[in-house]
């Protein structure tokens, strides 16, 4: 029980210190999906504390954490405060469950439960994590230093101590907190991610086939395993689909407040995964024809884009080029990393032909993601057939997931210690969210929700 306080307690302060960004970028959801949105973005606020400090010398200790943390989220709530005392605030939410809904939502509710328990319960054990985050977060609790004794051992047969610190400061908050493993964060994420999809799918379709749609993506058995493999990926992969969310918001309504809400999203998610800033980058050229469609100018468009990517870059410079190569004992060489024979681009084609036919729709591809990429492939060729042509958003969608697919061999093909079974093969989840909000806007789907709805009507 005192756990289950300290997690709701958790919860609301990163709650708040994400409803204060909300407001800060005057973003208007409904009710759950904004608490769940406010509640994820908290929680990358909260990653980035003990890294800080860590930049400042400042001590690791449980009250620089919790006071800079408290600090951050006085400081990013002036503007809520203000707006208080000028509006008075009304809560109208008023819950509309149906009876259709729940099957779903007990199924859904029970996955998270068993993802929690063992985040609660056991030990994390992953390769990944065991050879970096998790013993340095150890030794920083006893240290107040993120450079501590780990990095008096050999460390040359791995590079994980390199790899973002992000996992490190979730792990020695919620371990400073009472918490003996140090990853209820990440059951808290999965269900703040979990309800916001279902918003998001509910947006264009009955909540029947919302739920639905849901389940097959929670079913995917390599994804659903990293919601208590404690990561990168999965949270990389929930950041980089909000930050998507918000540009193709922005896509329609032309607000700034969405298109820079889009590039603070994805800079945490550089900051999770710094690879991923290659992917954005090849994101701009959408940006550029939706600007084109609008008939904006040149120049503001290009500023706007340029400060897009300057926020990015800066979540990949801060750890990656200045933590780790004047702050760390011994420096990371990215340029070290990269392919020295970049005219040949065979293994850039092999890397496609790799992913497509082992990983995705070879044998291997149905015990990673079960039946959900031929579910999205049979939509995908049944809107091409049947309706000839996709919807704006469908297709906002399928050019996502085309730069994510494409992105991702070319990463393997840039720096070859990028290996298929381990990074593309977690690199991958990226694409399920973004083809679960390509089905949710197929045309055929959409008639088919009208047509339940037409039908609840008359009964």
């Amino acid at each position: 029980m005192n756990h289950l306080i300290i997690l709701i307690g958790l919860a609301t302060l990163h709650f708040l210190t994400g409803y204060g960004i909300l407001n800060l970028f005057t973003i208007k959801l409904k009710l759950l999906p904004r608490i769940a949105l406010a509640i994820i973005t908290g929680i990358l606020v909260a990653s980035m504390v003990p890294f800080l400090l860590q930049l400042f010398y400042i001590p690791i200790t449980i009250s620089t954490v919790f006071g800079t943390l408290g600090m951050l989220t006085c400081l990013l709530n002036i503007k809520t405060a203000i707006g208080l005392r000028k509006v008075r605030p009304r809560l109208t939410f008023r819950p509309r469950l149906k009876l259709y809904e729940l099957p779903a939502i007990l199924l859904i509710g029970f996955m998270l439960f068993v993802g929690a328990w063992r985040c609660f319960y056991y030990p994390q054990y992953t390769r990944d994590g065991n050879s970096g985050p998790e013993p340095i977060a150890a030794y920083a609790i006893r240290e107040h230093t993120l450079i501590n004794s780990v990095f008096s051992t050999n460390l040359e047969s791995t590079n994980n101590q390199y790899k973002s610190p992000f996992l490190t400061d979730l792990q020695i908050i919620y371990q400073y907190a009472g918490f003996p493993f140090g990853s209820m964060w990440l059951p808290l994420l999965v269900l703040c991610f979990y309800i916001f999809l279902y918003h998001a799918l509910s947006e264009k379709l009955h909540p029947l086939i919302s739920g639905l749609l849901l389940v097959f993506f929670i079913f995917t058995p390599e994804a659903y395993a990293y919601t208590f493999l404690c990561l990168f990926d999965y949270t990389n992969m929930a950041l980089l689909f909000l930050g998507f969310y918000f540009l193709f918001r922005f896509f329609r309504t032309r607000q700034l407040n969405e298109f820079y809400f889009s590039a603070l999203l994805m800079s945490f998610s550089v900051y999770v995964r710094s690879e991923t800033l290659l992917l954005i980058a090849m994101a701009t050229p959408m940006m550029l024809y939706s600007a084109y469609r609008s008939k904006e100018k040149a120049g503001k468009v290009l500023l706007h884009i340029a400060a897009f990517m300057l926020i990015c870059t800066i979540a990949y410079f801060l750890p990656v080029q200045l933590y780790n190569n004047y702050y760390l004992p011994k420096g990371l060489a990215v340029d070290s990393m990269l392919n020295k024979n970049i005219t040949n681009l065979s293994p850039f084609f092999n890397r496609l032909s790799d992913m497509t036919s082992i990983l995705m729709f070879g044998p291997q591809g149905k015990i990673l993601w079960g039946y959900f990429l031929l579910i999205f492939m049979i939509f995908l060729v049944a809107e091409l057939i049947f309706k000839r042509n996709l919807d704006k958003e469908a297709r906002n969608w399928l050019i996502a997931i085309l730069i994510i697919y494409t992105g991702l061999a070319l990463l393997g093909f840039l720096f070859p210690l990028i290996t298929l079974q381990d990074t593309t093969k977690r690199g991958l989840f990226k694409l399920l969210p973004l083809m679960l909000l390509f089905v949710a806007n197929t045309r055929l789907l959409a008639k088919l929700s009208e047509r339940i709805r037409k039908w609840e009507g008359i009964v």
